[in-house]
This record gives structure tokens, sequence and C-alpha cells, in this order.
């Protein structure tokens, strides 16, 4: 920005000039996949960076643009299998009939995702009595959807009667595949537990920047679950809302709704090969309370 390269009151030189004078600059770049990208908005990012003169450039992704430069790699298979950093991964299977609808199979999906909403709402609550200390979280369900005609058709259904006697209204939040910055600047506010977002539903997979904690239940609506999806979509809902597990397998776990076309036994070997469990749903309408 123009103004980093005035001269400055304080430094004398302006900030961009002190930079390059220093003998040792180390920058540290996040989405580092992008530095290397040939678009006009990134190669002068790139350029940026370059005329800072930095000694070394490390840069930060989960999807490397050049595997040959990667110094050191963690995944989300090792970080799911060491369980420190992030939630447990539950994928939650059920194989498709072809007697339903593709409109009747969305809301089936949805309900046990609300289901799963209201476990998370009351274990997280349950916590929070026996550890009055804890801050309030919010859980809230993020739904993939096709198209933007889809999403509008979902987030008319979770709004209306039809679903849950409309005991979601007003506490949906539809966010256009343009995701401008005031869209993103409403994602972001979902993370407050005073906002009444409970349920957010999108086009695709959401772009960098909306990094919140308080995502417990994932829905993809999609005729396929491809391995890249799956963990576009596992990593949004990925971090701990009190910065570590709290011992509590609810609290401390992500639910995945891999519902589609695929056989449940594609579904869990998916979910395996990235670290994850995976578990059965019951019979359409008639479902247990699951255990891992």
């Amino acid at each position: 920005e123009r103004r980093l390269r005035r001269d400055n009151e304080r430094l004398g030189d302006s900030f961009v000039t002190h930079l390059t004078k220093l003998p040792d600059l180390v920058a540290f770049l996040d989405e580092g996949h992008r530095y290397g990208q040939d678009t006009t908005k990134e190669r002068a990012w790139a350029q940026a960076i370059a005329d800072l003169t930095p000694k070394l450039v490390i840069e930060m992704t989960a999807t490397p643009s050049n595997p040959t430069t990667i110094l050191y790699r963690y995944d989300l298979a090792d970080a799911l299998r060491e369980g420190r950093y992030i939630k447990n991964v539950m994928a939650i299977v059920q194989q498709r009939t072809q007697a339903i609808t593709e409109e009747e199979w969305d809301h089936l999906t949805l309900r046990e995702g609300l289901r799963r909403l209201e476990v998370k709402k009351n274990s997280i609550a349950a916590l929070r009595a026996n550890q009055p200390l804890r801050k309030r979280v919010k859980p809230i369900m993020l739904v993939a959807c096709r198209d933007t005609t889809h999403s509008q058709a979902i987030e008319r259904w979770l709004q209306s009667r039809a679903c849950e006697g409309g005991g979601y209204q007003g506490k949906v939040l539809r966010v256009d595949i343009t995701q401008s910055e005031e869209e993103i600047a409403k994602l972001l506010e979902v993370e407050n537990p005073d906002n009444p977002t409970e349920i957010v539903v999108n086009v695709g997979m959401l772009r960098e920047g909306w990094d919140v904690e308080n995502v417990y239940v994932v829905v993809p609506l999609r005729a396929t679950v491809s391995e890249t999806l799956a963990i576009q979509t596992i990593g949004r809902g990925l971090r701990l809302p009190y910065g570590s597990r709290v011992d509590d397998q609810e609290v401390d776990t992500l639910d995945v709704l891999a519902f589609g076309r695929e056989t449940v036994q594609q579904v869990i070997e998916a979910a395996k090969a990235l670290g994850a469990s995976a578990r059965p749903s019951g019979p359409s309408g008639a479902h247990a309370d699951y255990k891992q």
C-alpha cells in the first residue's frame, strides 16, 4: 500500500524501506499456494514480497503447488490420527435408495444434520454446566449446495414450517458464490454466540479467510463425494473452540453427513484413508444414538 511506502515519522524511512534494509528478514506467507499463481492480483502480491528482498520465504498451505519445495508436511490424516490440534471427524453414512427423490433426500439429510446440531448444543451446555468458566460456544451447521438455485431452495425449506415447524426461521445465512467482503464479514460474525445464525448455506466450498471455531456439523448436499471435496469440507470444521480437546466425545468431534449415491463401504474407506472414523446411520426416519 502507498502509505507503507511513505517516510515514517518514527522510522525515518518508509516501512517498506526499513524492511528492505534488515539483514535477516524472513517472510511467512499463509495460503502460500497463491504465491506462485499467474494472475494480476497474485503477481502483484509476489512482487510486493520480492521488493522486500527477504533472506527466506516460508509458505504455509494445505495445498502446495510445488511438492519439491516442501520442507515439512503435517497433513490432515496425521492430525486426525494424532488427535491433539483439531476435532475428531465422524463420517455419518447412509446409502441412498433410488425410490426417494433428490428433494426428499436433501430434506432427510438436513433433518439428520439438525438432529446432530441439537446433540452438539446439549453437549456443550452440559460441559459448561459442569465447568462454568468455559466460554459460550454456539455450534453451527454448514451446508454445501450444488448451485445457486439449489442453495436458494434449501434456504427456503430450512426457514419454512416444513422444517421443524419453522424453528430455524431467521437462523439461516445463505452465502452467494461470489462471497463479497460483506458476506465474509457476516460469516465471521457467526462465531459470536449472540449472533442468531445457526446454519450457513453456501455453493461449493468457502474460500480462505473463513476460519471460525464453531462449525460442528457439515452437510455436503452433493451427488459425488470426492477425496478433494471431503478434505475441503472437513477442513472448515476442524478448529477447536476451546483451544484443545476437552475429553467430551461430542464436543471434540465434527460430524460430516456423507449421505449420497456412493456405497456405504466406499465412504467408510475414504474416511479411514483420511484418518477419520465412520459410522452408519439407522434406517430413514429411525435414528439411534451413535457410538464411535
